[in-house]
């Protein structure tokens, strides 16, 4: 912007003087730097058509803190070099709200493909939205310009770190037995109140098993099988209630407690606040994927930090009311830990790997 300026106030000030001084040399010179300016947006028309762009990541998923680049493919289909392209890149993180605008220049070698690079970071945790906004193609001296929007966008979901925490489980907690909706599709189980599968009968089985309805239609003994209850012995509290900005530092301890109750076979809810839906949400963790997916559940609905739910705890209980649970662990903005209605401790956001470890929880 700053070049075209300075060129057309150089062509009024050359014009101006050949017309105070009549020179005519100066006018012919002057009437050069028009022409000059209408072939060099003719040209950029032609590139405007010739170029395409095609926004990328080789991957979508980061931890906290690491690096990966973001590809912009220019593909020229013209017979003329676009010497310069200038991509302007908008990146918008969903759930620490941070917004930060890019600049990347590049060019277009002439009918082929050309790949443009730019480290980005994930410093924040979230779902990051990078997307091509404007693409400015210029002529060949660099000076004249015209602007071709876009809207590619790509995602990039940052994930907290991972730490390793102590987690002791109960005998009554590995053992649990409780209420709930959820029931294994793979295995059977023993309770009655819900059927797994219905199969012939086999030695060793039961009387009391046997499925007189079905065994009457094939004319063949048949056994009902019992469900397998998926209930969570433990509740995980992901409340944002409290100190503002500490949105990485929550993430981290209540991924990194998920994980230890996962190594030790813990089956758990992770309960927070959707501010969408106004209401609580929860999922259900059994293994390491199922923590990755909570994780992206949780980007897409926006949360921003500080977010104030009231009192999540009771709103939980007056949801789930009718559940029995052996632990409820509760993590909030201040990075306080409390167990059921006992504080336990506050953990240093600026040294989490250290205090986690030094963390033991028993549920």
């Amino acid at each position: 912007m700053v070049n075209l300026i300075l060129y057309l106030l150089a062509l009024a000030l050359l014009a101006y003087t050949a017309v105070l001084y009549g020179s005519e040399a100066l006018m012919v010179l002057a009437l050069c730097g028009v022409t000059l300016s209408v072939f060099a947006y003719l040209y950029i028309v032609i590139q405007m058509f010739a170029v395409k762009t095609e926004l990328s990541l080789p991957i979508s998923m980061v931890e906290q803190g690491m690096e990966t680049e973001l590809v912009i493919k220019a593909t020229n289909r013209g017979i003329f070099p676009a010497s310069k392209l200038r991509f302007y890149i908008r990146c918008k993180n969903r759930l620490a709200g941070k917004r930060k605008k890019l600049v990347v220049n590049g060019a277009a070698e002439a009918r082929n493909c050309t790949m443009v690079y730019q480290t980005v970071e994930g410093r924040h945790c979230g779902n990051c939205n990078y997307t091509l906004r404007t693409v400015r193609v210029y002529d060949l001296t660099g000076i004249f310009y015209l602007t071709k929007w876009s809207k590619q966008s790509v995602e990039l979901n940052v994930m907290p770190h991972i730490y390793g925490m102590a987690v002791q489980v109960t005998e009554r907690a590995r053992h649990f037995f409780g209420e709930t909706e959820n029931y294994d599709d793979r295995n059977a189980g023993s309770d009655a109140s819900e059927i797994f599968s219905v199969r012939p009968f086999r030695d060793g089985d039961r009387i009391q098993s046997i499925h007189w309805k079905m065994s009457a239609k094939t004319d063949e003994l048949m056994v009902r099988e019992n469900s397998l209850p998926l209930g969570c012995p433990v509740a995980v509290l992901l409340d944002f209630a409290g100190k503002k900005g500490k949105t990485d530092e929550v993430l981290t301890v209540v991924a990194s407690l998920s994980c230890a109750l996962v190594e030790q076979k813990c089956a758990h809810y992770i309960a927070w606040y959707d501010r969408l839906g106004q209401d609580v949400a929860r999922m259900r963790v059994a293994a390491e994927e199922d923590v990755y997916r909570f994780l992206l559940m949780f980007y897409m609905e926006a949360q921003k930090s500080g977010a104030d739910a009231g009192d999540l705890r009771a709103m939980y209980r007056e949801k789930y009311r009718m559940e029995n649970i052996v632990a409820e662990i509760t993590v909030n903005g201040r990075l306080e830990l409390w167990r059921d209605d006992i504080f336990c401790r506050k953990i240093d956001g600026h040294r989490l790997e250290r205090e986690l470890k030094d963390v033991e929880v028993v549920v």
